[in-house]
């Protein structure tokens, strides 16, 4: 008997609030991961609030209105077992937070612009089968929104 947990393609989050890189990014992973694109970190969050689960996130450092740390002790409020599956990645410079945030090295960051052999390289490396399972638990759906709210599909 096959076990369908290991057939299933794992989740990847990807936050990027320049909605290009984070399509991008989404199209280049699809082939090997079901990924789910934001621009917005509030949207990424609420979708973490109903209950989503990913195995991975992939998130911008820098970003306007949530930089990277606080959008990933948000998440790890409602979603604490994803501690260990952050990736950051940045093309400017971090704030002095950031900085002292990645150099406690809880999570490796990848900087700008990137091989996508590396970030898939990154994934891997977050991606454990236990791990996997506890995430894969909770993945109701909720209705998105309109604009920049909504994630954006990969195709």
């Amino acid at each position: 008997m096959t076990n369908v947990a290991s057939q299933r393609k794992h989740r990847v989050l990807v936050l990027d609030d320049e909605e290009k890189v984070a399509d991008a990014i989404g199209r280049a992973l699809s082939p090997e991961y079901e990924v789910e694109t934001f621009s917005r970190p509030q949207a990424a969050l609420d979708r973490l609030s109903a209950g989503e689960r990913f195995d991975v996130v992939v998130c911008d450092l820098v970003m306007p209105d949530m930089g990277g740390v606080d959008f990933c002790a948000a998440a790890l409020r409602v979603a604490p077992a994803m501690a260990e599956r952050f990736i950051f990645m940045t093309g400017g410079v971090p704030t002095l937070r950031a900085r002292y945030f990645l150099k406690s090295g809880a999570s490796p960051c990848i900087e700008k612009p990137f091989e996508m052999d590396q970030l898939r390289a990154l994934i891997e490396s977050r991606i454990s089968p236990e791990v996997s399972e506890v995430l894969s638990e909770p993945r109701t759906r909720t209705g998105g929104g309109s604009g920049s709210d909504s994630p954006v599909s990969s195709k």
